[in-house]
């Protein structure tokens, strides 16, 4: 199937099947792909499912869509295309990846490669006063949690003392919730075990993280 890998610099964001007729792009939450940045407008563009292929369109906005440097406003996507919108490259992939049907991550495993290739995987707060902070994932078995015994400590009275695990095992990356007072939740739907894949919103209580990793050079 195809789909877009969403990047900043080495930093993969996001990977998107392009299952749906459009797909939209922008700074407010309802997007389909999120870019947050302050040149973005809040529906900067969406890809349009045609029968001539994929359709790259901006939404006439101030700060434009750009591919090697021009100015576009509407462009047929071919394979491995690089649309920049402010600080982010948005790629398009024709290549075939690998889907479990029994998953509702917003990823694939990408080129059916092992993800670690990507790069040293790390939870990347999206929560005030921690914005942007990274938390290594340094081992094949990590707990998160509000104990100082934990790998990866969230201190907030919505997290327990141990929350959860995260587990590398036969290629992925496998969270699991050890029995936490206020819940384990990927992309909004509270789990008990569940495979997470970078691009994944990951939450602990009310703590919310992206489950992300830099590309190797």
């Amino acid at each position: 199937m195809e789909k877009i890998i969403v990047k900043s610099g080495k930093e993969i964001i996001q990977i998107l099947n392009l299952d749906k007729e459009i797909i939209t792009l922008g700074a407010d939450p309802s997007n389909d792909v999120v870019l947050d940045h302050l040149l973005i407008a809040p529906f900067h563009a969406k890809i349009r499912k045609t029968d001539d292929g994929f359709i790259f369109e901006d939404l006439d906005t101030e700060n434009g869509c750009y591919m090697q440097g021009n100015k576009i406003m509407k462009h047929l996507l071919s394979n491995n295309d690089e649309v920049e919108i402010a600080n982010f490259v948005i790629v398009f992939s024709e290549a075939a990846g690998y889907d479990d049907e029994t998953e509702t991550s917003i990823i694939t495993a990408f080129e059916k490669e092992d993800i670690t290739k990507l790069g040293k995987p790390y939870l990347l707060s999206r929560n005030p006063g921690s914005e942007g902070k990274r938390y290594p994932i340094e081992k094949l078995n990590v707990t998160v949690g509000r104990s100082q015994g934990a790998d990866i400590i969230v201190v907030d009275t919505t997290v327990s003392r141990k929350h959860a695990q995260i587990e590398y095992k036969d290629g992925h990356y496998i969270l699991t919730d050890l029995n936490s007072s206020n819940g384990t939740f990927v992309n909004g739907e509270k789990i008990e075990i569940k495979i997470i894949n970078f691009g994944d919103l990951v939450q602990f209580g009310e703590m919310k993280f992206v489950f992300s990793g830099e590309l190797e050079s």
